[in-house]
């Protein structure tokens, strides 16, 4: 994916796991060379708002903070996010350069040193038996989003945003503005696209989409949990090496070692 960053940060949309604020991005990637599988459903661009966060290295999507009854339920995958260490440059931006299930190489991408990485059971966690919730993303389904009656009083943060996926159904499809308007509903603050001429806001709500994307990492580190063999490994922020398996719970350690010693 593509993003642009704005290097515009709100009060209103922090880290879920590190409580920092996050820089708004817009998802600009070109996706009419996609497949049609992965085109966006019925006009649905939800996920073209993210905000990224220096320390979890990726994108939160402005979904993930949509306030609606049907996501308030916990899914893992969406949490689970490993980052390594380079043991050479002490950089964080270590990527596995296949699939765990195959092998456990990895690559700096800041001084290009190749690693294998080893995995060591440090606190048993409790095997899935089958009968919890699915690692996955809850389906949904509704319209992808709703335009607004003329703007109520409130406080508008105006980011001088354009696309042309956003236009104005009221005003000869004139281009909204990206904008983060404050204490609307539940939301503390929610995302619209605002229409300079007819003074309305369009807002995001759940669309219709084959599955919710919360997160995208810019590196991927891998490693499989040496316990129940999933991939869905998050690290422990206070101690890098370590992380903990999102599905049995077990602690893990992860090292990067030189694969011809």
């Amino acid at each position: 994916m593509e993003f642009h960053r704005t290097g515009q940060a709100f009060k209103h949309r922090k880290c879920p796991k590190h409580q920092s604020r996050l820089e708004l991005c817009i998802n600009d990637t070109d996706y009419s060379k996609w497949s049609q599988a992965h085109q966006p459903l019925y006009g649905n661009h939800d996920n073209r708002v993210a905000w990224h966060c220096e320390l979890c290295l990726g994108y939160w999507f402005e979904n993930h903070f949509i306030d609606q009854a049907e996501w308030n339920r916990p899914y893992r995958i969406e949490i689970a996010h490993l980052v390594l260490r380079c043991p050479s440059c002490t950089s964080n931006r270590v990527t596995h350069t296949c699939v765990p299930e195959c092998c456990g190489q990895h690559k700096c991408l800041d001084c290009d040193t190749i690693y294998e990485s080893q995995t060591k059971l440090i606190q048993k966690g409790t095997i899935p038996d089958g009968t919890k919730e699915p690692v996955g993303s809850p389906r949904l389904r509704g319209q992808g989003w709703t335009s607004s009656g003329p703007l109520e009083p409130g406080h508008m943060h105006r980011t001088g945003i354009l696309r042309d996926y956003r236009q104005c159904e009221h005003d000869d499809h004139s281009l909204l503005e990206l904008v983060l308007i404050d204490s609307i509903g539940r939301c503390d603050a929610q995302v619209g696209w605002y229409c300079e001429e007819c003074k309305r806001v369009a807002y995001e709500v759940g669309g219709q989409r084959s599955k919710r994307i919360g997160f995208q990492a810019e590196v991927e580190a891998m490693a499989l949990c040496p316990q129940c063999n999933s991939q869905y490994l998050d690290s422990i922020d206070s101690d890098p090496s370590h992380c903990h398996c999102v599905e049995c719970g077990a602690k893990v350690e992860v090292t990067l070692v030189d694969p011809d010693s």
